[in-house]
């Protein structure tokens, strides 16, 4: 269905597989027996994708990358690879496999939001995603409303590409105890000098 790209070619002696990206999804061919003159079978994986968006309340001030753990279970052919690509479509290298893995979203410098896209995930997969917090961010709901729990999310099973918003705001914590030294040449202090800082 559609047209194939070859994408990975392997022959040794006799066995040879060929794994092609259609329209509809991952087409992997391979020969059914150890024989050259053996007939060619097809073995078809239909899949979907998750377009992955984060939202913080404000710019950055510099690139902020964010951790999210991905988590299913899936059984993929040998050497099958899932394809993770950022906002302007640059493919970004990933370690998924058959039980999830984990991505990082980078907020650029000056802008608010980032954005990825996972490709490949076989159709029928229950996905969970989980963010790792991060120091300073507080995750919250579209509404600006604190997440106590963080944020976690597992997506129904579905043919329909998963559309996916996590928001955040920062907020700087911590304490500051400022201290202040007073010298003076000339004379001695008095009770009546006041020095204000």
């Amino acid at each position: 269905s559609g047209n194939l790209e070859i994408t990975t070619v392997k022959v040794d002696d006799k066995v040879a597989g060929v794994a092609s990206t259609g329209k509809d999804g991952h087409f992997y061919l391979t020969k059914s027996k150890a024989d050259t003159d053996a007939p060619i079978t097809f073995n078809n994986v239909e899949t979907t994708s998750i377009d992955l968006t984060k939202n913080v309340a404000e710019t950055v001030g510099w690139d902020t990358e964010f951790t999210f753990n991905v988590t299913w279970k899936v059984s993929i052919p040998n050497n099958y690879k899932f394809k993770v690509t950022d906002a302007q479509g640059k493919e970004i290298s990933n370690n998924l496999g058959e039980n999830g893995g984990s991505i990082k979203i980078k907020v650029p410098a000056g802008e608010s939001v980032g954005k990825i896209t996972i490709s490949g995930i076989p159709v029928g997969t229950v996905v969970t995603v989980t963010e790792t917090q991060l120091a300073g961010w507080t995750p919250v709901d579209k509404d600006g409303n604190e997440l106590k729990d963080g944020y976690s999310e597992t997506l129904a099973n579905t043919t329909d590409k998963y559309n996916i918003n996590v928001y955040n705001r920062y907020e700087a914590k911590g304490e500051w105890s400022p201290s202040a030294t007073k010298e003076m040449t000339g004379r001695g202090l008095t009770e009546n000098d006041v020095f204000n800082f």
